[in-house]
């Protein structure tokens, strides 16, 4: 499924076998956002890290599902029809 989607297909390219964009400004940037994104039991990760210094030391690395384009309308809609809406007993 991460093959088909083009946001994942070009890390799992360039981890597995080294491949980068024929254009120059594409293949830094791939290169340069893999540092945040691990591929570990065939699921893509993305690592978010703390954006300011100060706080490095202090916050914990949190690690994000990298989902497919196909799933994610369907994560989202199920997401909100489970979670998002008020019930009759709690109102």
């Amino acid at each position: 499924m991460y093959r088909r989607c083009p946001d994942c297909r070009v890390f799992l390219d360039y981890f597995h076998d080294g491949i980068l964009s024929p254009d120059d400004a594409g293949a830094r940037k791939v290169v340069y956002q893999s540092e945040r994104f691990v591929l570990q039991d065939g699921l893509l990760w993305h690592l978010d890290l703390p954006r300011q210094r100060k706080k490095f030391a202090k916050e914990l690395v949190s690690c994000q599902l990298m989902v497919p384009q196909s799933l994610r309308e369907l994560i989202l809609r199920s997401y909100h029809d489970n979670y998002c809406r008020i019930s009759k007993e709690k109102m």
